[in-house]
């Protein structure tokens, strides 16, 4: 599976470069700069920084190039999932939530409850979470930092 990375920390992208992984020093917010990288070839695009805001205009970027492409963006809040899907991510996923249900299915597997029970009850769980985040509307979240966004 080719992919490429782009990341703004000049050690990381060196350090990929040496793995030989294609890596690109550079912010993912720049419309330009993702038509270099290749956005108008990928089939998907990941984004897995922690400032919601770049996020937001990553997948808007992204989208104006490509109105089929697969992007999946990672999340701190329910809110801003809902604002990320609105704005043309594919998925969404809510780190922390799916944190916590991956140990909720561990626990309920340890306690005897059956691997396929164990995986209705996190899927039922999930849905829940995202249906109430859906009904209650969409908010800023407040994260910042960056991190890499790449596509595969």
């Amino acid at each position: 599976m080719r992919y490429v990375v782009i990341d703004q920390d000049p050690r990381i992208v060196r350090g990929l470069r040496e793995r030989k992984v294609p890596a690109f020093i550079g912010n993912a917010e720049n419309p330009i700069f993702l038509l270099r990288a290749g956005v108008d070839r990928a089939h998907a695009l990941i984004i897995a920084m922690p400032d919601a805001l770049a996020a937001r205009r990553i997948v808007e970027q992204a989208r104006q190039h490509r109105k089929d492409l697969d992007i999946l963006v990672r999340t701190h809040s329910l809110a801003e999932a809902a604002t990320l899907n609105e704005r043309g991510a594919t998925e969404a996923v809510h780190g922390e939530m799916e944190l916590a249900l991956e140990m909720t299915r561990h626990t309920l597997h340890r306690f005897g409850v059956s691997s396929m029970e164990a995986v209705a009850t996190v899927n039922g769980l999930r849905e829940r979470a995202s249906r109430t985040a859906r009904e209650s509307g969409t908010g800023a979240a407040r994260e910042s930092g960056t991190d890499a966004a790449f596509w595969t």
